[in-house]
C-alpha cells in the first residue's frame, strides 16, 4: 500500500429545486472522468410524484473528455429501474462503481404533486 489517498469530491447538485406541475429539473453536471465510484443522495419534501433518471455520457465536445461541456453530451440513463418519488417526502441513495463515463447528472420529471428537491454527489477517484 502506497499510503496515498484517493481524491474525494463532494458537491450539491440540486438546491431547493421546485418539484411542481410537470416540471423537469436537471442537476448540475459533474465531471467524473477521473472517478472510480460515486454516490448520489436525493432528498425531497412535500408530495411529489415523478421519476428520477441517473444519466451519464462519454461524448463530450469542446475540450476533450475532462475539459468539455455538456452541450455535446449524449445523455443516457444508467440505472434501471429508475428511482421514483411516490407522493410523500423521501430520499434515495444511489451507489455507482466501475465508472467508465465522463459526465454524470440527474434529471427529475414531476408528474403531479409539489415538493422541494435537494441532491448531493460524492465521487472518489485517483
Amino acid at each position: 500500500m502506497s499510503g496515498s489517498r484517493a481524491r474525494l469530491v463532494s458537491a450539491q447538485i440540486f438546491n431547493n429545486a421546485s418539484m411542481t406541475g410537470t416540471s423537469v429539473n436537471t442537476s448540475t453536471e459533474i465531471d467524473v472522468s477521473q472517478a472510480e465510484i460515486a454516490a448520489i443522495e436525493l432528498v425531497w419534501t412535500g408530495t411529489p410524484t415523478g421519476t428520477f433518471a441517473i444519466q451519464a455520457g462519454v461524448q463530450v465536445l469542446g475540450g476533450g473528455a475532462a475539459g468539455g461541456t455538456g452541450a455535446g453530451v449524449t445523455w443516457t440513463s444508467v440505472i434501471s429501474p429508475a428511482p421514483t418519488a411516490a407522493g410523500a417526502g423521501g430520499s434515495h441513495l444511489i451507489n455507482l462503481s466501475d465508472i467508465g463515463f465522463s459526465k454524470l447528472r440527474v434529471e427529475y420529471t414531476n408528474s403531479s404533486g409539489t415538493g422541494t428537491l435537494n441532491g448531493y454527489i460524492t465521487v472518489k477517484g485517483q
